[in-house]
């Protein structure tokens, strides 16, 4: 994975929901088009797992394409998350795997 800091892993997420070519943002940023998917895929892992924690609803930003449906939500929990924290994307890793209606059921059964 790209050794990059926290704010630049946001920032090349939120530059990719905003319609900028994977190919630009890797030359801008230094990276390979591939780091940039492989950032956008845990950023998405690590956004469901914080929502799912936090029992909010569940959002389906499994593609680029679904992700910029849900832009707002996406960002603004985006802007909440770190990339630096292991122990969040391992605690719900299976969680996040699930399709929108298993997690939902997910969600609803550990509201009680």
């Amino acid at each position: 994975m790209i050794t990059i800091d926290n704010d630049t892993k946001k920032l090349i997420v939120k530059n990719l929901l905003n319609g900028v070519p994977t190919e630009s943002i890797a030359r801008v940023f230094k990276v390979s088009p591939e780091d940039v998917v492989m950032l956008f895929d845990e950023a998405v892992k690590r956004v469901a797992a914080y929502r799912i924690a936090r029992l909010y609803p569940n959002l389906d930003i499994g593609t680029i394409e679904k992700a910029k449906a849900n832009k707002m939500d996406f960002l603004h929990t985006l802007d909440r998350i770190s990339f630096d924290s292991v122990l969040t994307l391992r605690r719900y890793s299976v969680i996040s795997n699930l399709d929108a209606a298993s997690m939902n059921d997910a969600i609803l059964s550990m509201r009680g």
